[in-house]
């Protein structure tokens, strides 16, 4: 497992926003690409305890539109419901 942003990346193939009291997230799957942190049902998510977190759903969501390959970085380990919380992303150009 690894959660380097060379090992992490794909087109947005899903993109899945909630909010659960005050805990507001955007869970996103990618496709075409590498996503060797393995998160349960492909989910990687951004969390608005991120201080760049608005930056980077539009980032995730200007991909989504213009099928960017997307980068993602995220935490060593999955969290508790084995899901990969992003610690920061890159498009490349």
């Amino acid at each position: 497992m690894s959660y380097s942003w060379n090992k992490n990346f794909g087109k947005v193939k899903r993109l899945y926003p909630t909010s659960y009291s005050d805990d507001e997230r955007v869970y996103f799957q990618l496709a075409g690409g590498q996503t060797a942190m393995n998160p349960n049902s492909g989910y990687y998510y951004l969390t608005r305890a991120n201080k760049n977190y608005r930056v980077m759903v539009d980032l995730l969501y200007k991909a989504a539109e213009h099928r960017w390959m997307l980068y993602a970085r995220t935490e060593p380990n999955l969290d508790n419901h084995g899901y990969a919380r992003v610690v920061y992303l890159i498009v490349n150009w």
